[in-house]
């Protein structure tokens, strides 16, 4: 939120410059939203009374007042309100921000004097349907606007690795780091919290590798209040309802700082002593969420003597939350271990806000400052202080990482040269600190708490680099070749296989490589959902369920093929080709009636590639019930880890005519023709040219063959290079091709 991060920084530049900064630093913003409106005739209403529109069910007769003296009557197809409301009233002669004009009109025969407003109509953030419910101490007949001054939003898509970027400071951060804003006031992140401590809640961390800092904070006897409307309102923009002004705050602190916390109703807890500890296998939590989950000794729980209070770092739980009726709570500030709460969430399938943080890593040393500023707040905004508190730490929560820089490394790797003075004003922009120079060629830099991605050389460069702006390196040739290695020659083979197979009319199909437990040899650890649990060990589900997509979609025939890596228990992994075929050869036409897509196109599309003797197989019946599929499909896949596709080299039209003799044997049904075509080309001849199968013939009936037999007629073309051949030629060729096929067991010669 612009305003929001207004509190921190100062800045020149408008809207889309900033955005286009972060952008190309490498902080992608995908939208920036303008909110709020602007109209006289949009005022604060109030509603006295409502009564069931006479015509319409689901419509009801408001009578509301402006401040005015004149009471409005408006129909109203909302049901959020409770008479005493106050909301937005559009008079007649209002335009909305979608360009709707407000009249008075008849609506199922009732006249309507305006319209009451939701957030959404006038474009404003929204957390819940119906009509936008104002505070009560707004003014009536007042502009709604002035309550709600234009804004933008910057919806912001932060990489895995930038958790520091999860909150408005450290937005901040970036824009100055940047050089696209200035520091207000220099934020101190490790600030001392000065509050008593007392011994009356003690706090028991059974495993210090998941937390390092916990502070538990006490308030007795807090006062009913609301939750401020300037709070509220940019809560409302972050997506979070307003709910009780101390979990609101707490809300608040998370956007403001990227620190997580949660308040837990004291009165519910048993004893004076707070446990972080393993949950115990099958213990349940009853969530905040209205779920109950089923917990295991991985997980991590805040609990009293007697029950679990909360599942650490991710959801509180009902036994302990806060209402209306809470006199006394308790406010928990914590520092979590990232891969434990990870591993949580994703097991239990449980997302929240703070673990969302929390599992990609929380500033280390940012719990005091956010305490602190929490403690403020509360005194400031509510009148609270707190009575007691108590702050266990397991381990120091100051990590120093050290980084080597050498000036040589960034020209080398950015392509431009920096002198030192430039690089060292760019890096403490971003909060590093320079620990030694060496030289001026060499530096140490100490990373900033926030920043957990920073652990080597490259990632200063690609600091420097960000703040430079990406698009204004530029670009270099180098002139210098790497010497090829099999890695070059695999890339260039599978190449090869894509272009001949696209000219044949085929289309590539990229596959994710993790699948479901039906087709994985080895499973991965913290699987991202049931589908992606481990690495495939084929290509056929993936592609049964491309085709699966396409046909439902009405995309037929398909011819299909991918290359990608397999996996199996044995931790090989090997590159594979997967060709799938199914439907009709081509539309139906007057000329030619289509045929269906066999295995003998995929044949046809293997040999193109220098691919021969690949089993192909039809998709049986209850693999395709399972896809819902019904067209007959061909399937064949194939390692290629070797490159076997022939050289193709130039050779000349042959000068001299070529002579044909076929021949026609008998073998066993169970002989390949493959064999037998085979067979011909061990022959003591030097002018068989080529052999193609020209007729196949089976006798159910056995009357001219047995029955367990068949026919192949073979033509034989014969040529030789250098001259035309005599009839005595062809003869002893075609009698040498004749006494080869004989050598097959079982065959024989058919006149």
């Amino acid at each position: 939120m612009y305003s929001w991060l207004l509190d921190f920084i100062h800045t020149d530049h408008s809207i889309d410059t900033l955005a286009d900064a972060l952008t190309m630093s490498g902080t992608e913003v995908t939208s920036v939203q303008n909110i709020g409106f602007t109209s006289e005739h949009v005022v604060v209403g109030e509603i006295l009374s409502s009564e069931k529109h006479p015509q319409a069910d689901r419509l009801s007769v408001c009578s509301v007042a402006i401040g005015s003296g004149t009471l409005l009557q408006i129909v109203c197809g909302a049901k959020n309100y409770r008479i005493g409301d106050r909301v937005p009233v559009a008079l007649p002669g209002a335009v909305l921000p979608s360009g709707l004009k407000i009249e008075k009109t008849k609506l199922r025969g009732v006249v309507s004097e305006g319209m009451m407003c939701s957030a959404k109509e006038l474009s404003l953030p929204q957390n819940e349907d119906g009509l936008l419910i104002l505070e009560p101490f707004a003014e009536l007949g007042s502009r709604v606007d002035a309550l709600f001054p234009a804004d933008y939003i910057f919806e912001i898509e932060a990489t895995p690795n930038r958790p520091d970027l999860l909150s408005h400071l450290g937005i901040a951060r970036e824009l100055v780091g940047i050089g696209a804003a200035r520091w207000k006031m220099q934020p101190n992140d490790t600030e001392a919290v000065s509050c008593t401590v007392t011994d009356s809640t003690r706090i028991n961390i059974t495993d210090s590798s998941f937390c390092s800092f916990y502070s538990a904070t006490i308030f007795r006897e807090i006062p009913k209040q609301k939750t401020p409307s300037w709070m509220a309102r940019r809560l409302m923009c972050c997506g979070q309802k307003s709910i009780h002004y101390l979990v609101d705050v707490t809300n608040y602190v998370l956007h403001h700082m990227g620190q997580p916390m949660h308040v837990f109703d004291l009165d519910k807890i048993h004893g004076d002593t707070l446990f972080v500890r393993k949950a115990k296998n099958g213990e349940i939590l009853d969530a905040l969420d209205g779920k109950a989950y089923n917990l295991s000794e991985s997980d991590y729980v805040i609990a009293d003597a007697k029950q679990c209070l909360a599942l650490a770092g991710i959801i509180g739980g009902k036994n302990s939350s806060v209402n209306s009726i809470t006199r006394n709570v308790l406010l928990e500030v914590a520092h979590f271990s990232a891969s434990a709460i990870r591993k949580t969430s994703r097991r239990l399938n449980l997302s929240t806000d703070s673990s969302y943080r929390f599992e990609r890593g929380i500033d280390p040393e940012l719990q005091a400052a956010a305490l602190k500023f929490t403690l403020d707040l509360l005194r400031r905004e509510f009148g609270i202080t707190p009575s007691q508190q108590a702050i266990s730490t397991t381990s120091s929560s100051k990590i120093s990482r050290t980084v080597r820089l050498r000036l040589t490394k960034v020209e080398k790797m950015l392509g431009i040269t920096l002198p030192p003075t430039q690089v060292t004003e760019r890096l403490t922009a971003l909060g590093f600190q320079p620990e030694k120079f060496q030289d001026e060629i060499a530096s140490l830099w100490r990373a900033p708490s926030w920043r957990l991605d920073i652990d080597r050389e490259a990632d200063l460069i690609e600091e420097i680099a960000r703040t430079i702006s990406f698009d204004k390196i530029p670009s270099i040739i180098f002139h210098t070749a790497a010497s090829a290695t099999c890695h070059d020659q695999e890339f260039d083979y599978h190449n090869c296989i894509r272009k001949v197979l696209s000219g044949l009319g085929w289309y590539e199909v990229l596959l994710h490589p993790l699948t479901d437990q039906r087709n994985a040899d080895l499973k991965i650890t913290n699987p991202m959902s049931s589908e992606h649990v481990g690495l495939r060990n084929s290509l056929l589900r993936h592609m049964l369920s491309t085709i699966a997509q396409n046909t439902n979609a009405g995309n037929c025939p398909l011819r299909l093929f991918s290359i990608g890596k397999v996996f199996f228990a044995d931790a090989k992994e090997n590159y594979h080709l997967g060709l799938i075929a199914t439907g009709a050869t081509h539309q139906d036409n007057w000329l030619e009636k289509p045929r269906n897509l066999d295995a003998f196109d995929i044949k046809s599309a293997l040999a193109a590639v220098g691919i021969v003797d690949c089993p192909i197989q039809y998709i049986g019946l209850s693999l395709m019930r399972e896809y819902g599929l019904r067209t007959p499909i061909a399937y064949a896949e194939v390692r290629i880890d070797q490159p076997t596709v022939n050289n193709h080299k130039f050779r000349a039209w042959p000068e001299y005519p070529f002579s044909r003799r076929d021949v026609a044997v008998v073998v066993d049904k169970s002989t390949p023709a493959s064999h037998v075509l085979k067979q011909l080309f061990y022959a003591e001849t030097q002018l068989l040219e080529r052999a193609q199968i020209i007729d196949l013939y089976i006798d159910p009936e056995g009357v001219h063959i047995p029955k367990n037999k068949k026919t192949i007629t073979i033509a034989c073309i014969y040529r030789a290079k250098d001259r035309t051949l005599t009839e005595n030629e062809i003869d002893a060729a075609h009698d040498a091709i004749k006494k080869a096929i004989l050598g097959i067991p079982g065959a024989a010669l058919r006149v």
